[in-house]
């Protein structure tokens, strides 16, 4: 009996001894500031890996990607930027300035496309006197350069377009000051020069211009110019 209590008193003397020898590790980490829409801020480490999520183009096919950034959310997987082209620019940009995934469905689902992309007929009402005459007596109508006829260059002028472009970034919970780093990811929109083919990453400037470049279907809608550059889809 005696025996078993000095072994207990040992072992609990060894136990204490071994804990007080140990050194308390505290966990320090970096954080920095994340925005939010609303104004609103959080703290994250600042040593996340940088990931990079992609979406491509497709139409409006292109909107079954909401399902992958539903899933990442879902899984509470983060990442640092996004990237996008053609209609995958519009969903990147979107949700990139705070937009909801069930917000960006709604908006997407009570659209219609076709009529963005389709022979535009002018409203009316939105010509003057003169043009009203003018098209009520053409049967078609040719501009000219000089004596030479002026092909377009697209079936649309992109100008519905890039109205709901703008409609949509002003009411976002975020606004570009400069760069599209500045939104709640680091955003970048990929088009094409269509002088030389090489890819153009826009990343700073308008971002509803930049979505409206990285979205323009060849014979579809007219090529965007920025910086110099002649820009149509990614």
């Amino acid at each position: 009996m005696l025996t078993s209590i000095i072994k207990y008193l040992l072992l609990f003397f060894l136990i204490i001894s071994s804990l007080r020898g140990q050194d308390t590790t505290y966990l320090k980490l970096n954080l920095v500031e994340k925005k939010l829409p609303f104004g609103l801020t959080e703290k994250i480490p600042s040593q996340y890996p940088e990931v990079a999520v992609v979406l491509s183009g497709g139409g409006s096919k292109g909107i079954a990607q909401l399902g992958i950034l539903k899933s990442l959310e879902e899984k509470n997987i983060r990442f640092t930027h996004l990237i996008g082209t053609s209609m995958g620019s519009i969903i990147g940009g979107l949700y990139s300035s705070g937009y909801s995934i069930s917000e960006i469905d709604s908006i997407f689902h009570a659209t219609n496309w076709n009529d963005f992309f389709s022979l535009e007929i002018t409203d009316r009402r939105e010509l003057f006197i003169d043009q009203k005459i003018t098209e009520d007596k053409a049967i078609f109508a040719l501009r000219l350069d000089g004596l030479s006829p002026v092909i377009p260059n697209s079936i649309n002028t992109g100008q519905k377009v890039s109205n709901f472009l703008n409609l949509l970034t002003m009411n976002a919970p975020l606004h570009v000051k400069k760069n599209f780093n500045e939104l709640i990811y680091d955003f970048k929109a990929v088009s094409t020069d269509l002088v030389n083919g090489r890819s153009v990453v826009l990343s700073k400037g308008s971002l509803s211009r930049a979505m409206r470049a990285s979205s323009s279907v060849s014979f579809l809608l007219p090529p965007v110019e920025i910086d110099s550059l002649t820009l149509v889809d990614g």
